[in-house]
């Protein structure tokens, strides 16, 4: 008997090896962004319960902890980065529309402006981390493209997260003081005291209701966020 004599294979082009490396780039970037999405709104939770547990109750939140989220995003954004200059040499990348101008707009407005009225470096350097990281992390992840798939689970993720919040966050009108000292907020309200602790509520002025704000580091926050699963619908 003869051995059935079989074809050698043919090594993979480099187009093909580049390929195989941006799709995994691409999944890598998309489960990072999930991950991001679904931790996000636990972040206040995390970074006071964290620094609780390392230097005890009263202190401001540690910055090793503090800054967890800007290095994943970092990390999502090199990629994304990577992405586009591969892109870039093909003609059916996404063209520039109404939305991307009003970015780029609203960043060359906020950068004129911070110029003009002579605001120190370091305020300027506060106000890209605040108001502008945002709107050039859209205009970045809107020009990569982004599979079925991840679009699915993150619409879920935040559907099903965003309910498990509003849940805990009544849960937390009926919570004794007790149990946010255990985990490590002030017992203080509607203050922001940068050297300490969170405050575990924040009242409604001239009264002594609570304010919902869940695993936020406030109300406003929580609000802010409870839009993002509303527009999925």
């Amino acid at each position: 008997r003869y051995k059935k004599r079989t074809k050698p294979r043919s090594p993979k082009s480099p187009r093909m090896i580049a390929d195989i490396l941006f799709s995994m780039l691409q999944r890598s970037r998309e489960w990072l962004t999930i991950v991001l999405l679904s931790l996000l709104p636990l972040h206040a939770l995390f970074v006071t319960f964290g620094t609780q547990l390392f230097l005890g109750s009263g202190h401001a939140p540690m910055f090793v902890l503090a800054v967890w989220k800007e290095l994943v995003l970092g990390i999502i954004l090199v990629f994304a980065f990577i992405e586009l200059l591969q892109m870039l040499r093909h003609p059916e990348h996404r063209s520039f529309d109404l939305l991307d101008a009003a970015i780029v707009a609203f960043i060359i407005l906020a950068l004129v402006r911070s110029f003009l009225l002579k605001i120190p470096s370091h305020e300027i350097l506060l106000g890209i981390r605040y108001d502008l990281i945002g709107p050039l992390t859209l205009l970045i992840l809107r020009r990569v493209h982004w599979s079925a798939m991840s679009w699915h689970i993150i619409s879920r993720s935040l559907i099903v997260i965003g309910s498990l919040l509003g849940l805990y966050g009544f849960l937390t009108l009926i919570l004794p003081v007790g149990f946010f000292t255990s985990l490590g907020y002030s017992s203080l309200h509607s203050l922001y005291d940068p050297s300490g602790s969170l405050a575990a509520f924040q009242y409604i002025e001239s009264g002594g209701t609570p304010r919902l704000q869940s695993t936020f580091s406030g109300p406003n926050q929580f609000g802010i966020w409870l839009i993002i699963p509303l527009i999925l619908f």
